[in-house]
């Protein structure tokens, strides 16, 4: 529950990393998600949009693959973003997605940050697989 403060301000705790954040009244709205900045925006919507996915078509695509396939897919990758290179936290990328056909076979995975994946999902973005 937010915290009203002297200043007019209202505290809040960001719905994706827990900080404790401020806002003006006017600025904020019990019923919607309250974030500290856009990266936390960013991941708790690419982390619905995965877990909507989830549900509804990955339990009806073809194939699967294993922790060790994914591992070795890391590995060829050295642990980088198949889009930017990048050495952050890396997420299963479907290279045909699962809505246009694409499968959960390995071959069909790739790792990406989430911030590319959060680019991907918003702006239906597909790039060939490097």
């Amino acid at each position: 529950m937010p915290k009203i403060t002297t200043k007019g301000g209202v505290e809040f705790t960001c719905d994706e990393c827990g900080q404790v954040c401020k806002a003006f009244n006017c600025h904020y709205r019990q019923s919607k998600n309250h974030f500290c900045s856009q990266t936390c925006s960013s991941r708790f919507l690419v982390t619905k949009a995965e877990n909507d996915l989830s549900r509804g078509i990955k339990n009806i695509a073809k194939g699967s693959h294993t922790s060790e396939e994914w591992g070795k897919v890391l590995q060829s990758f050295e642990n980088k973003c198949s889009m930017c290179e990048s050495k952050g936290k890396l997420v299963k990328d479907h290279i045909k997605s699962l809505s246009e056909g694409g499968t959960n076979f390995i071959e069909n995975i790739r790792p990406i940050c989430r911030l590319c994946s959060s680019k991907k999902f918003c702006r239906g973005l597909n790039d060939d697989f490097k």
